[in-house]
């Protein structure tokens, strides 16, 4: 952490991670909303296309709880964590390289190849 850029270089790839979720998504044609903010990062699963999360009653009401929980678990099949709830954040670290982004958008795809079949 005393190397300067450091955390430039997290945030980078938590871009590159949720860049990369999007694209997944979007060619599998599944409403998503991505946030990101240096190294922590969320996304729901939407109900209906176009949908905004923008607060609690906004969540509750457009968030796809059941599509993010199956996806969880396809996750978890391919070998990534996620936090089990699509209302938690994640973060990425130091530790984590360009090869675990990588791996990460691969086990998306065949996630969502998985829920969606």
């Amino acid at each position: 952490l005393r190397r300067v850029g450091v955390f430039d270089q997290i945030a980078g790839r938590t871009k590159q991670l949720t860049d990369g979720i999007c694209h997944v998504m979007a060619e599998f044609e599944v409403p998503i909303q991505v946030g990101q903010v240096g190294a922590m990062f969320g996304f729901y699963f939407l109900k209906q296309p176009g949908a905004i999360i923008r607060d609690y009653a906004s969540a509750k009401q457009y968030a796809d709880t059941d599509r993010f929980a199956q996806f969880f678990h396809a996750m978890l099949e391919q070998g990534v964590y996620l936090a089990p709830s699509q209302f938690e954040a994640g973060f990425l670290s130091s530790a984590h390289t360009d090869e675990d982004i990588q791996f990460t958008l691969n086990a998306v795809r065949k996630a969502l190849q998985q829920i969606l079949s």
